[in-house]
């Protein structure tokens, strides 16, 4: 969903609507769902800390409205690792806990590197590379990656954590003209990551 504004009106139309269930693309079947969760995480934030997934059709996933906030309180520790000047890793570790996705604000900024002569050749992006995309995924497109803004006081992302650890890698492009400045990364909160097996609606 493109544009700050139209992304808040999504969220606040969902949060208002208090829905039942959602539904969402099952992530075995479409390449396409691990991307949307990355690049749409201000939704899949609230969707993972007030619904739980009951079913599933041949395409979808069906979630149901939880009675209470699906978050967990667990002991962590969340660091900042400076990989070169233009990117750098967040690390999360949780000894207690497996198989659990968490809610990070970060805060950076980037800024191209004062060598004029290839300004104009390059336009800035900046990227989140999320190495628990599964492999599938980035057949014909390199979906572990995703855009994020170029700058931003407070921009949430998400981390899975398997067998008690998590990262992401933050990365300003082109690498060899630009700088990232991670300045602060804070988690928020945890929501389970789902694996179990749910009703198959499609069956007779």
């Amino acid at each position: 969903m493109l544009g700050d504004k139209q992304r808040q009106e999504y969220l606040d139309c969902f949060q208002k609507g208090n829905y039942g269930y959602v539904a969402t693309i099952r992530n075995d079947i479409s390449n396409y769902e691990g991307w949307v969760k990355r690049a749409n995480w201000f939704f899949y934030r609230e969707l993972f800390a007030n619904y739980v997934p009951v079913a599933s059709t041949d395409y979808n996933i069906l979630w149901e409205k939880y009675g209470f906030r699906n978050t967990i309180e667990a002991g962590y520790t969340i660091n900042i690792k400076k990989i070169n000047e233009y990117s750098a890793e967040i690390l999360v570790t949780s000894t207690n806990l497996d198989h659990i996705t968490a809610d990070v604000s970060i805060e950076y900024d980037s800024s191209f590197q004062m060598n004029f002569s290839r300004l104009s050749a390059f336009r800035r992006i900046v990227s989140v590379d999320d190495p628990t995309c599964r492999p599938e995924a980035l057949t014909g497109g390199g979906l572990r990656g995703y855009g994020i803004p170029n700058q931003a006081d407070t921009y949430n992302i998400h981390i899975t954590l398997e067998n008690g650890k998590g990262s992401v890698v933050i990365s300003s492009k082109p690498g060899d003209c630009t700088v990232l400045n991670l300045k602060t990364a804070k988690l928020n909160f945890f929501v389970p990551t789902f694996t179990g097996e749910l009703l198959d609606l499609c069956k007779e």
